[in-house]
């Protein structure tokens, strides 16, 4: 599986499902990756504003869509998301978001851990190739599958997983051999470097998400090195500023936190946009 797309690893082919489901987006993750910040605004305006019939349809109609093409991507952005605007905007916060937004929180947990699928994600091991070590693969498989013998292969951890954690070992290995990065969309190179030091098993990583590295947060390490802290420490000061209105907030934080989980590159989910969008208005509060 490849987050929404059924695939066999020794074909190289996809399997396609003319379903509605399938019709909609090519991949549930393409649609996890904006979902998460509409998902936050929206509820924030059911619960602290007045709304029409028409605002409450096309909300409703949005949280079905998002039901219907759930990925992990989409409740671990969601979950995360809900956690970093809380923890650091919990005094400007009114209190029934706050207890929304924990009472979401929950139930997302309760439903990942409670889907082999989901669980699946968190496992570092696929086909035998353990790609960070023994212990955390351990780890994950004890806690996450308590009996292995009755999950079988679920506890192997899925393709994506696989591809998941190999970013994160050639983000490792880019910061020794490149501490200033590659260059911008250079991401490509470090992950050829890495599968050429370490080849993989498995045919299929050789290119999969070789362009992207699968989330934000490797490509930007791979790509601009330690000088990536920077982008990270703006995106905190943002997050922290109280001067910022808390509405805008609850929609960008969410696009940037899940993308830097799962995402697509700079400018197919406007992550470029969102971050330029986020310096004018700090900017802006630093005027106020």
């Amino acid at each position: 599986e490849n987050f929404g797309r059924s695939i066999d690893p020794y074909r190289n082919t996809f399997d396609y499902n003319l379903s509605f489901k399938h019709i909609l987006f090519e991949e549930n993750s393409h649609l996890g990756m904006i979902a998460p910040g509409v998902i936050i605004y929206s509820i924030n305006k059911l619960i602290n504003k007045k709304n029409n019939i028409f605002n409450y349809l096309i909300i409703i109609l949005f949280i079905i869509l998002c039901y219907i093409k759930s990925s992990t991507t989409l409740l671990v952005g969601t979950a995360v998301s809900l956690l970093v605007i809380t923890l650091f905007n919990f005094r400007s916060m009114p209190k029934k978001t706050i207890f929304t937004f924990a009472s979401i929180f929950i139930l997302i947990n309760v439903v990942m851990f409670n889907s082999i699928e989901c669980k699946t994600r968190f496992i570092p091991s696929y086909s035998g190739e353990d790609l960070l070590n023994n212990k955390i693969t351990n780890f994950t498989k004890e806690k996450l599958f308590k009996d292995t013998e009755k999950t079988g292969k679920q506890a192997t951890g899925s393709l994506s997983s696989g591809v998941f954690f190999r970013s994160f070992l050639i983000t490792q290995k880019s910061l020794v051999d490149k501490p200033f990065g590659w260059g911008l969309n250079r991401y490509s190179e470090g992950f050829d470097r890495y599968n050429e030091a370490n080849p993989p098993k498995i045919d299929l990583y050789n290119y999969l998400n070789r362009l992207d590295g699968m989330n934000n947060f490797n490509k930007i390490i791979v790509e601009f090195g330690y000088l990536s802290l920077a982008i990270f420490l703006f995106i905190m000061l943002y997050i922290k500023n109280t001067k910022i209105d808390l509405e805008e907030k609850y929609f960008f934080i969410p696009l940037i936190v899940t993308q830097m989980i799962r995402g697509a590159g700079y400018f197919n989910g406007g992550f470029s946009l969102i971050v330029l969008l986020m310096i004018f208005s700090y900017i802006n509060s630093r005027k106020k």
